[in-house]
C-alpha cells in the first residue's frame, strides 16, 4: 500500500500511473518517490517512480511511459536486482517548482 505522498504529484505523473493500469499494473504497487529539496546539497533529490518492492514495470519498448522515465538497476545481495525509473531531466523538480 502507498503513502499518500506516493500518490501522482502532477499530470505527468498521472499519465504515467493511467498507462501502468491500463497495462495491468496495479494502483497501490505504483509509487512516485523523491523530488523533496535538499538543503544540504543546495538541490532537489531526483524523483523516481518506483513499482511494487523495486520490480520491473512490464511495458512495450515503445511505450509512451518511456518519454518520461528512464530504467535504472543496483543490485543489493539480499534482493537480487532493484529497478527504479528515474524521470528524465525535463520533468524533475526545479527550483521554480519549489
Amino acid at each position: 500500500m502507498r503513502l499518500e505522498k506516493e500518490n501522482p504529484q502532477n499530470p505527468v505523473e498521472q499519465k504515467i500511473e493511467d498507462l501502468l493500469i491500463a497495462t495491468g499494473h496495479k494502483q497501490d504497487e505504483i509509487q512516485f518517490r523523491g523530488g523533496e529539496w535538499s538543503e544540504y546539497a543546495q538541490r532537489f533529490e531526483t524523483r523516481y517512480l518506483r513499482y511494487s518492492y523495486w520490480q520491473n514495470i512490464k511495458v512495450a519498448d515503445d511505450s509512451e511511459i518511456w518519454n518520461y522515465v528512464s530504467l535504472d538497476t543496483d543490485w543489493d545481495d539480499d534482493c537480487g536486482e532493484l529497478y527504479m525509473f528515474p524521470f528524465k531531466k525535463e520533468y524533475q523538480p526545479t527550483k521554480n517548482s519549489k
